[in-house]
């Protein structure tokens, strides 16, 4: 598992009574402490040591607050991503992972669900995606905003969120209980070891998320995992690609992000 966060469940201030009733059922049904609102969430957090992790239940929905950040469920650029998509345009992470319809992706690190949203449409309902998330704190926000984040008029999108299966577990413990050839793809989006400063997003859920490295062993178990191919996010030149033994692939000019890929017949050598 990543780093372990403590984790407790409130409400907004004067919460109405059904918004209270919906925050203690979630943190009992997942096992989480609730701490009834007396204050600020600064005040409140003084209280704690070492400091929390709130997820507080609002009449709208549900957000995470951390070290006076607030942090909301939202698809981000899987929305333009997926419409690009319906209009017959590429998706440069799809096209990397030769990605079709009704086959199996393992998105081992699920962060805010973006990628995952994506591959998910493309997929469809013949496939599957299962995301699997380290940190409890993102876990529990975005398995909550996949399952009831509403978009109305984008009926392809809330498709997508909806039939994604967020798993809360370290990415290398699942890869090592899966079966052999289990996903056509397995991919990996880690915390850059350069991080992209102007992204507010990824700025949003940095001081939540796993910032350990990938390990030989995840990659080992990755390729054993996939039927077609082992896909790695990163920033263009990581040295990430090399000293984990992908390929990197070209990006275009000016690209934030570039794609490393192991074939997994050549993996298997």
């Amino acid at each position: 598992m990543g780093n372990k966060a403590y984790c407790l469940v409130t409400t907004s201030q004067n919460a109405r009574q059904s918004v209270q009733e919906r925050a203690i059922d979630y943190a009992k049904c997942n096992q989480l402490q609730f701490a009834p609102r007396t204050g600020s969430l600064d005040e409140m957090s003084s209280l704690h040591d070492p400091e929390p992790t709130f997820f507080i239940f609002t009449a709208t929905g549900m957000y995470a607050w951390y070290r006076q950040n607030a942090v909301h469920f939202h698809p981000n650029m899987a929305k333009l991503r997926i419409t690009h998509l319906m209009q017959g345009k590429h998706d440069r992470m799809t096209q990397v992972m030769s990605l079709k319809k009704g086959e199996r992706v393992l998105d081992c690190t699920m962060g805010m669900g973006t990628d995952a949203i994506v591959a998910s449409h493309v997929v469809g309902q013949e496939g599957y995606v299962k995301a699997v998330e380290s940190e409890e704190a993102i876990f529990h926000l975005v398995r909550y905003g996949l399952a009831t984040y509403d978009f109305p008029g984008h009926p392809y999108l809330i498709e997508a969120m909806r039939r994604i299966h967020p798993i809360h577990d370290e990415g290398l413990n699942f890869l090592t209980q899966a079966s052999d050839q289990s996903f056509h793809v397995v991919y990996f989006d880690p915390m850059f070891r350069d991080p992209i400063t102007t992204s507010s997003g990824i700025a949003g859920i940095r001081g939540l998320s796993n910032r350990n490295p990938l390990t030989e062993a995840h990659i080992q178990q990755a390729i054993r995992v996939a039927q077609r191919t082992v896909v790695l996010k990163e920033r263009p030149g990581s040295d990430e690609f090399r000293r984990l033994g992908f390929l990197e692939l070209p990006s275009s000019r000016g690209a934030s992000v570039a794609y490393g890929v192991i074939p997994v017949f050549t993996g298997r050598g």
